[in-house]
């Protein structure tokens, strides 16, 4: 099988392997499949006396008319094997149709047709050999500005049918906010429009691959672009492996070529990328730099994001007065340019930071208006997030049943989104609300379904509350408490949470009276070098 892989799946390829290793008895057979596995040097290794397999598909190629030989050649500047037709005709360029073309292709065995994918779009394969000759002949061929014309083209076209599925799908995000697209047909645009989320999935390999190879050309914009118009759907979808690739590879690149602007917008992707990852330490230098740039280019919507961020930083280390200090300049700075869902996520940050210090009656005023000015144009997550913030802070002033509406409308919200990671994190907040009103055995069973989920996605402060909130369970109906709260205690401690860590502590000094003194000591330290009292530990009122 790996054979037959590696030889593209042409019988011809496959019997020149088979050749080699019997003429090369003494080879191991991973050696020849290490050889032919370098992609650039496998039609070389396809040789052997007159069987040579670059020869039979020069012969094919030779014998094809000059408007499907271009095409053929422009193939090999495709990121990947697979694509959809369109793709085809962006590389040959004007208004010519190219069904034909591609026809004659597949007649010959050249192009593989793999009929229509789950939104409707033709699709073909170029066997992976051929894929290799054409990309020999198109780098020989062809002049360097009619490749980059063509190479543009595509990249474009990916750019404009990504920008169309972002602003559909539903992420939230706001790190491509103000951007230029490029303009796709309307023919084009309805079917993606109507399906973003399975447009995504069919293409991701594809749109993975586009950066990559922008990156490697040094075509900052389209790479910058490509990224930023991928990763809300990498986020939604927690494939953030491929979510860090894309904005690693494509912040290097628009930083070398001073492409500053989406610069600024991929480094709040990587803040907000290592903020999900549980990478606290990571976050004040990603959220510094990101100001710093924004600030240099005058991009007031940057500006607003990065403060954010820096707000955010500042939270996620405990450091409350700081991190209102930050939110409260980025308020400051939003003027009419600034989206709505922006603004308000900065005026709902400072409400929340005032919840965690402990003052959450403070917080309520500015929760309740930003309720009341919600605008049904704005997008069921910009909804949602709203609505888990505002749950968040109610119970604390003693609203558990208004609280509890603002989690169910969140959820149906997040359901529609299928949002896994954010549909569990409102099934915690649902939990707690259940404590409030002594609802054990069925904030007990929301909360195991809760851990499971947040353990196989690897979301590790998700999982540390989690237990958190199991701790204070255990406690509420006088179980065994200790057990959970230590882990969750290393989980904090792991990954530098220290106001996560005083809170833990404090409960694990109820659940074990034996080490409460010490318990409660290293708290009250970590309180006085954040500059907090108790009402930062917020134990809630059954304890």
């Amino acid at each position: 099988m790996v054979a037959r892989t590696l030889c593209g799946h042409l019988p011809l390829a496959v019997c020149v392997a088979a050749g080699r290793l019997a003429v090369h008895p003494d080879w191991p057979v991973a050696r020849l499949w290490d050889r032919l596995a370098e992609e650039r040097r496998r039609l070389d290794e396809l040789s052997l006396g007159d069987l040579d397999v670059r020869a039979v598909i020069a012969t094919s190629y030779g014998l094809l008319d000059p408007p499907a030989r271009l095409l053929l050649r422009r193939l090999g500047l495709a990121a990947t094997t697979e694509w959809p037709a369109w793709v085809a005709g962006a590389l040959v360029g004007g208004d010519e149709p190219v069904d034909r073309l591609l026809e004659t292709l597949a007649d010959v065995h050249l192009v593989e047709v793999l009929g229509r994918d789950r939104v409707g779009q033709e699709r073909f394969r170029l066997h992976d050999l051929v894929h290799e000759f054409v990309a020999e002949r198109v780098a020989e061929e062809e002049p360097p500005r009619e490749r980059d014309a063509a190479l543009r083209r595509v990249l474009s076209g990916w750019l404009g049918r990504a920008g169309v599925a972002d602003d559909r799908v539903g992420h939230g995000l706001q790190n491509a906010v103000g951007l230029d697209l490029p303009l796709v047909p309307d023919d084009v645009a309805g079917p993606i429009a109507a399906a973003p989320r399975e447009w995504f999935e069919v293409e991701l390999t594809t749109l993975i691959a586009c950066v990559e190879q922008a990156c490697r050309l040094g075509l900052a914009e389209l790479a910058g672009g490509l990224a930023l118009r991928l990763t809300g759907f990498l986020a939604l979808r927690t494939y953030d492996v491929e979510r860090e690739r894309v904005l690693r590879a494509a912040a290097e690149v628009t930083r070398a070529h001073g492409v500053d602007r989406q610069a600024v917008r991929l480094l709040l992707g990587l803040f907000g990328l290592a903020a999900q990852r549980s990478r606290f330490a990571e976050l004040p230098a990603l959220a510094a730099e990101g100001l710093a740039l924004a600030r240099e280019l005058g991009d007031r919507l940057g500006v607003v994001g990065a403060l954010g961020n820096a707000g955010w930083a500042a939270q996620s280390l405990g450091r409350l007065a700081e991190a209102a200090r930050w939110f409260e300049e980025g308020v400051e700075a939003c003027d009419e340019s600034v989206p709505p869902p922006l603004a308000r996520w900065l005026a709902l940050s400072l409400a929340r930071t005032w919840h965690e210090a402990g003052y959450s009656a403070r917080a309520v005023p500015v929760v309740e208006r930003l309720l009341s000015e919600w605008s049904e144009e704005e997008s069921d997550r910009s909804r949602a997030l709203l609505l888990v913030l505002a749950a968040d802070v109610l119970p604390a002033v003693g609203r558990v049943d208004a609280a509890e509406r603002l989690l169910t409308e969140a959820a149906a919200l997040v359901a529609r989104l299928d949002d896994e990671l954010g549909s569990a994190r409102i099934g915690h907040d649902l939990a707690r609300v259940w404590l409030h009103r002594g609802e054990w055995d069925r904030a007990a069973e929301r909360l195991d379904r809760v851990l499971r989920v947040h353990e196989e996605l690897g979301v590790r402060d998700e999982t540390a509350r989690t237990l958190v909130t199991m701790g204070e369970l255990e406690l509420g109906r006088g179980g065994q408490a200790a057990g959970v709260l230590r882990r969750s205690l290393a989980l904090w401690r792991e990954v530098g949470a220290p106001l996560d860590v005083a809170r833990t502590l404090a409960r694990l000094a109820i659940a074990d009276p034996d080490g409460a003194r010490e318990y409660r000591r290293e708290c009250d330290a970590i309180l006085a070098e954040l500059g907090l009292d108790e009402r930062a530990l917020r134990l809630p009122s059954f304890l």
